[in-house]
């Protein structure tokens, strides 16, 4: 059991920070509110748990054996988060009508580094009991939702400079991880 709490506290501790998924999430709970949003943490759920289930039995294995295979993994998703940050950058709040698609999230969540940390990482090897996805399946959307509410409570601010600075933070925001992403592609 007590590898279950220190999973759980791991888990909150890498799903809270900022990051591309919940980047995209606060920026949908800005544009298109609460309701409308809601869609995305379906996206956010089927994306975390297809990687982190694809990494452990597919890829950790195989981008192990590939001479430089995790660092093209890592190009690759620094260079899907950059088109999303030119995006975002040119976006005007409020004229946008739906700031972030499905498949968007869908997309960044299946190449987000935090993935890759829950799945070779948190959950032991070579195989997770049942617990570890009892535990993951309701966090991933319920801390998703928080971010989801951040970014409408952030409109309902009522400071118009304010909101209209999320999609550039946003923009910036993934920014910084591409360039982590690449960073580490080079080390």
């Amino acid at each position: 059991m007590a590898n279950i709490v220190g999973f759980v506290f791991a888990l909150l501790a890498i799903l809270l920070v900022p990051g591309p998924t919940n980047t995209l999430l606060a920026t949908s709970g800005a544009t298109v509110g609460w309701v409308r949003s809601l869609p995305l943490l379906l996206c956010e759920l089927i994306g975390y748990e297809t990687a982190i289930v694809v990494i452990r039995l597919l890829m950790g294995p195989v981008l192990s054996r590939l001479p430089n295979g995790v660092r093209w993994m890592h190009v690759l998703a620094a260079a899907y988060l950059v088109v999303l940050a030119v995006g975002l950058w040119r976006w005007r709040l409020a004229q946008a009508t739906r700031a972030v698609r499905a498949h968007q999230v869908l997309i960044t969540t299946l190449l987000n580094p935090k993935a890759w940390l829950i799945a070779l990482v948190l959950i032991p090897l070579p195989v997770a009991d049942a617990r570890y996805w009892l535990v993951l399946t309701p966090l991933i959307p319920l801390i998703g939702s928080t971010w989801i509410a951040f970014g409408r409570l952030l409109r309902r601010s009522g400071s118009q400079g304010l909101t209209a600075l999320i999609p550039k933070a946003a923009s910036v925001t993934l920014g910084a991880f591409a360039t982590i992403l690449i960073v580490s592609a080079l080390r």
